[in-house]
């Protein structure tokens, strides 16, 4: 390997992504409770991106990786509300008391239902 060519350093998160994130701009109702039976508490605040297979999420507490938990996404008047089990993979503390999430989802969402979510 040359010294022009660049080693990712350790600190350089990796994109396992399969689709591209698309933020999300529009009005979208969350709730996210832990575990799959969708008891307790809804931790999130908004949704701030969408993939086919995962989320990115501001929740109002900490969730270790791994959880599962129980989500359920609306558009006002788009349908119907769309529920999914899925696995926190990573969650961050943004510093205002909030926390930045990536959860991965148990089922892809169809192009349809993240176009919904995204436009």
């Amino acid at each position: 390997m040359s010294e022009s060519e660049s080693i990712p350093s350790p600190a350089e998160p990796v994109n396992h992504r399969l689709d591209r994130r698309r933020e999300v701009q529009r009005k979208v109702e969350v709730i996210v409770r832990r575990g799959t039976m969708g008891l307790g508490p809804n931790l999130a605040l908004r949704i701030t991106d969408a993939t086919q297979d995962g989320l990115g999420l501001r929740l109002s507490a900490s969730v270790q990786p791994n959880t599962e938990v129980a989500v359920e996404l609306s558009v006002p008047g788009v349908g119907k509300p769309v529920k999914i089990q899925a696995d926190v993979r990573w969650c961050l503390a943004v510093g205002d008391g909030t926390f930045l999430a990536g959860i991965r989802l148990r089922r892809r969402l169809s192009y349809t239902e993240v176009s919904s979510l995204t436009q």
